[in-house]
C-alpha cells in the first residue's frame, strides 16, 4: 500500500496499491473492487466530497471517478511527482518532489482544461513537503520533509490557482515532524510528533504551536514517533499508530504494536490497545498499523495493518 484515505459518502477506504491500482475498500463485508492506473503512481487525495481522487504519477496526473470506478481525465504535468491534494473548485494541486534541497512551484492543475499552471525552472518552494487541504477549501498547509528542522507552512488557493506562501513564523515550538493531519473543524493541525497547531488561516497565529501529546514512543532513533493519526472531535479523541522506525526498537518489542488513543482537548493518553496478530503459515504473525481512520458518525476505528512478511489486514476498534 502506498497511500490511503477514508471516504465517508462511499463508505470505503480509497487504497493505491504497489500494484498499479486503486482499491475501494469496504471495512465491513471485505469488497474492494479496484480501478486499473497506467503505471506505478506516488500519492492519492480524495475530494472534499469523497467522491473523486487525484492520483500523481512522474510526468502526469488522473482523476477518478470512484462511483463509476473508472478514470475521468489523465492530465500531462512534465514534471516529478510528489504529493498531491484534490481541491473542490475545479484544480488539484501537485508539489514535486525531485529531491532533497530542490525548490520547486505548487502546481495548480486546470482539470476542466487540463492546463498546469506551475514552473519549477524558477520554483520557490522546498520540494518534498507532505499536504493536506484545509476544510474551508482554500488553504493548503504542509509540512516540509528535507529541512532542519521541519516546519510547517501554507499555500492560498482561494483564487484556483496557487499563490501566496507561507511559514511558520512561530520558532518557540517544538519541530513538527512527520505527517500532518486537519481537524474537521479547520481549527487545529497535528503532526507525526504528536504536536498541535493552530489552523487560523490568513489570522496572526496561524501555525502557532499550542500543545503536545502527553506521551509519545520512547527510544526513537530517527522519524516522527507517529505515522498516522485519526481525528475524532465527536468521541473526543485521537488515534495514533506508532511510526516504523519504532517498531522495532527494545519498547516495542516488549510493548508490541499498539493503537494509542489520546484525549482530544487535553491531549492526555486515554488507553493503549494492541494491534491483533495475522493468520500467516498456519500461525499467527505480529503486525503493526498502516493507517488508522475513524469514520464521522460511525461505530468503528479502521486500521489497516501488515506483518513483516508483508502479509496485509484490517483491525477493527470499537469507537467508544
Amino acid at each position: 500500500m502506498l497511500d490511503a484515505e477514508y471516504s465517508e459518502a462511499l463508505n470505503r477506504i480509497i487504497i493505491l496499491t504497489y500494484q498499479n491500482e486503486v482499491r475501494l475498500f469496504d471495512p465491513v463485508t471485505f469488497d474492494a473492487p479496484a480501478i486499473p492506473l497506467p503505471t506505478n503512481a506516488t500519492s492519492l487525495s480524495l475530494s472534499p466530497d469523497g467522491l473523486s481522487a487525484a492520483v500523481a504519477y512522474i510526468g502526469f496526473v488522473s482523476i477518478l471517478d470512484l462511483r463509476a470506478q473508472t478514470i475521468s481525465v489523465t492530465i500531462e504535468t512534465n514534471t516529478s511527482s510528489g504529493d498531491i491534494v484534490l481541491g473542490a473548485a475545479g484544480y488539484a494541486y501537485l508539489l514535486p518532489d525531485p529531491g532533497r534541497h530542490a525548490l520547486v512551484d505548487m502546481h495548480s492543475i486546470e482539470i476542466a482544461t487540463g492546463v498546469v499552471h506551475g514552473d519549477d525552472a524558477n520554483g520557490s518552494d522546498d520540494a518534498g513537503s507532505k499536504l493536506k487541504l484545509h476544510p474551508g477549501g482554500k488553504v493548503i498547509y504542509g509540512i516540509t520533509q528535507y529541512l532542519t528542522p521541519e516546519s510547517l507552512e501554507s499555500f492560498d488557493i482561494s483564487q484556483g490557482v496557487s499563490g501566496a506562501h507561507g511559514r511558520s513564523l512561530d520558532d518557540t515550538h517544538p519541530d513538527p515532524c512527520g505527517d500532518l493531519w486537519l481537524s474537521r473543524d479547520g481549527s487545529s493541525i497535528f503532526t507525526g510528533c504528536g504536536n498541535a497547531f493552530n489552523a487560523l488561516p490568513g489570522m496572526p497565529g496561524d501555525m502557532f504551536y499550542r500543545g503536545s501529546f502527553e506521551t509519545v514512543p520512547n527510544s526513537m532513533p530517527t522519524g516522527a514517533p507517529y505515522q498516522s493519526l485519526a481525528l475524532d472531535e465527536e468521541k473526543g479523541h485521537i488515534y495514533a499508530l506508532p511510526g516504523p522506525q519504532y517498531l522495532n526498537t527494545p519498547e516495542s518489542t516488549a510493548r508490541g504494536s499498539a493503537l494509542d488513543t489520546f484525549d482530544y482537548q487535553t491531549l492526555k493518553l486515554v488507553t493503549t490497545q494492541q494491534i491483533p496478530c495475522l493468520a500467516e503459515d498456519g500461525g499467527k504473525a505480529r503486525s503493526n498499523g498502516q493507517l488508522v481512520f475513524a469514520p464521522s458518525g460511525g461505530s468503528h476505528v479502521y486500521a489497516l495493518i501488515i506483518t513483516d512478511s508483508l502479509s496485509s489486514g484490517l483491525a477493527t476498534f470499537d469507537r467508544e
